[in-house]
């Protein structure tokens, strides 16, 4: 991980990229579970904190 950070060569930039996008979707998904989960636990005041950060991500259509 250390070396994709001061990736130069084309090569290890793609590399750098791919983990990147695969980082922000594996984020994505987790906020998105966090959601459903904590509103099924009753837990509603930190699924709509959740939710807010996701419409601020763009994540969720804005309400």
């Amino acid at each position: 991980m250390a070396a994709l950070r001061t990736a130069t060569a084309p090569g290890d930039l793609a590399e750098r990229d791919r983990c990147g996008n695969a980082m922000a979707e594996a984020d994505a998904r987790i906020l998105l579970e966090s959601i459903d989960v904590l509103d099924r636990l009753g837990m509603t005041a930190a699924a709509m904190a959740c939710t807010h950060v996701a419409q601020a991500e763009g994540i969720l259509p804005a309400r």
